[in-house]
């Protein structure tokens, strides 16, 4: 039971982070300077409100399904062209999935 410590979304070098089935609770941290992230695996956890308005730039898996996220998918989403995976089911997001989406032609 805890929250993600802010300083970890400065990890330049961070290339994995999973912290699934953790009990984590908070806001998803903001990972944009994480930039050789490419595996990103928060899911089953309490984490709660939206989503990140950046993410870390060649993440090529972001996992964040059966958390507390009640926000809306935001068009930051489609700046990440190398995304293959991306899970955020069993969550309360809402709104309209924009367009920027179809920008990720890597989704398997």
């Amino acid at each position: 039971d805890g929250t993600i410590p802010s300083k970890l979304g400065e990890l330049t070098s961070l290339e994995v982070f999973d912290a699934s089935r953790n009990d984590l609770s908070g806001e998803i941290l903001d990972f944009r300077a994480s930039t050789a992230l490419k595996y990103l695996d928060l899911s089953m956890n309490s984490l709660k409100g939206s989503l990140p308005l950046a993410f870390a730039p060649n993440l090529k898996e972001l996992n964040l399904q059966r958390n507390r996220l009640d926000s809306e998918i935001t068009s930051a989403l489609g700046e990440l062209t190398d995304l293959e995976k991306f899970d955020i089911a069993l969550n309360q997001i809402m709104g309209t999935i924009p367009s920027e989406v179809g920008w990720l032609v890597k989704l398997k």
